[in-house]
């Protein structure tokens, strides 16, 4: 089956790459599809697009800037990630995968058992057929287990070392050797800038409890601003400023809105420009970096 050894071998990264394999979806463009989520057969209304007759059901998230983009005028678009149910046999599906992937690994999400083929996670049916994920980007469920009690360790290092160094350098030696097996990827100083200077940034995969940094860090009051027209971005700050500790500026990336518990909302203090000052007390929204900087001149 040259479709299935096609949309196994190449990555389903693009819009056209799905349709010309596995057949045209007929997006709405003009309704609740512009938004990136595409079901086949779709959720409500008359059923759309001429699917290969092997494809039972198929949900598609495109990464589309719905603030920027308008849907309508792009020649292709990106793709978040593919989920397809296949009315084909798992052992066929999963032979196709292993012709390019030599190390699958069985892993567990939920119910399912699945088999993680590069960034493709193949699963068993209840009828013997197969079901099949693409994702872009990692899912949070299939990121390998981190070490207990690594990340509190990085932030450690990372607290000590903002008091006693002044050289972005030297600060990365000290957090190179501890960064293994914690889910935290260490950027160095010549690949990451904020504010024309040079510094360093820690990520987190998947993002870390804002307690963890509260508490390692040793932060004070701290609230959120965002610091773009659209509030898709939000930053931790003390004193009303990005945090300070020794020679340097943090950059604290939260992942979304802070929320609190059960996405509830919180308090504000007043307003940073258009942004709300938001309380972070009882926030439960993650950290997905660290960055760290001279301060803003």
């Amino acid at each position: 089956m040259k479709w299935l050894e096609g949309i196994t071998k190449w990555d389903p990264d693009q819009l056209s790459r799905i349709e010309y394999f596995l057949g045209p979806l007929d997006i709405d463009w003009a309704g609740g599809e512009a938004f990136g989520s595409i079901f086949r057969p779709p959720l409500l209304g008359a059923p759309r697009g001429q699917l290969r007759a092997e494809v039972k059901r198929l949900v598609v998230a495109l990464a589309i800037d719905t603030h920027h983009q308008d849907p309508r005028r792009a020649a292709d678009y990106g793709v978040r990630s593919l989920d397809v149910d296949l009315d084909i046999g798992y052992a066929t599906v999963g032979h196709a995968l292993a012709a390019r992937f030599a190390a699958p690994r069985p892993l567990r999400h939920g119910e399912l058992e699945y088999v993680e083929y590069g960034t493709f996670y193949l699963a068993l049916a209840t009828d013997a057929s197969a079901s099949l994920s693409w994702y872009r980007d990692r899912p949070e469920w299939a990121l390998p287990q981190r070490v207990t009690g690594g990340v509190e360790h990085v932030l450690e290092v990372l607290f000590d070392r903002l008091i006693c160094d002044t050289q972005a350098r030297a600060i990365l030696a000290a957090l190179e050797p501890v960064v293994a097996n914690t889910g935290c990827e260490l950027h160095a100083p010549a690949g990451y800038t904020t504010w024309g200077e040079q510094g360093l940034c820690l990520t987190f995969d998947p993002p870390i409890e804002l307690a963890t940094v509260v508490d390692a860090l040793r932060l004070e009051d701290p609230t959120a601003s965002s610091h773009d027209v659209h509030m898709s971005t939000w930053h931790v700050e003390t004193a009303d400023d990005a945090p300070q500790i020794g020679a340097w500026a943090l950059d604290i990336t939260l992942e979304g809105w802070p929320r609190g518990p059960e996405l509830g909302q919180l308090p504000e203090r007043g307003r940073a420009g258009p942004s709300p000052r938001v309380v972070l007390t009882e926030c439960v929204t993650r950290v997905t970096s660290i960055g760290v900087s001279p301060p803003r001149r």
